[in-house]
């Protein structure tokens, strides 16, 4: 029991489940809260919302995200404006896809869907970025509106 919990801690594979059952998994031993695993007193975790790692289950949350507090509120303004203006060439990347992409009246449908599927994710994420900031910005009485 004591190697599985180790592997689970350096990223492994296993999972220990309530159920008595052992699942092999891929990827970088963080879980997504809603499966239990092996804590680190040989019981069994419901998850919740942190994930083995003891971080956040949120997958665009970052370790810079997270240190916003300590960057100064010139640097969080400029971010924000940084990420508006990705925000509106990811806009008109998906009104007008053929200005980014040279050849994309050759592209079948499925390979369309799944840039403008990322153009649009990666104006969520933007949005996410700058929410966030705004947040620190009101938080010290900072943002100007």
């Amino acid at each position: 029991m004591a190697e599985r919990i180790d592997l689970l801690r350096r990223g492994g594979i296993i999972e220990e489940r309530n159920d008595g059952h052992t699942a092999k998994r891929k990827g970088n031993g963080q879980f997504n809260g809603s499966e239990p695993y092996a804590d680190k007193d040989g019981g069994v975790d419901s998850g919740g919302q942190e994930g083995a790692s003891g971080q956040s289950g949120d997958a665009t949350e970052s370790k810079v995200e997270s240190d916003l507090y300590k960057q100064d509120s010139t640097s969080l303004k400029r971010a924000i404006r940084r990420y508006q203006k990705r925000i509106d060439e990811h806009k008109d990347k998906t009104s007008h896809p053929e200005k980014y992409v040279r050849d994309w009246d050759t592209y079948d449908d499925r390979r369309r869907s799944g840039l403008l599927k990322h153009w649009n994710k990666e104006i969520r994420n933007f949005s996410v970025s700058i929410q966030r900031r705004e947040d620190e910005l009101k938080r010290r009485g900072d943002l100007d509106e």
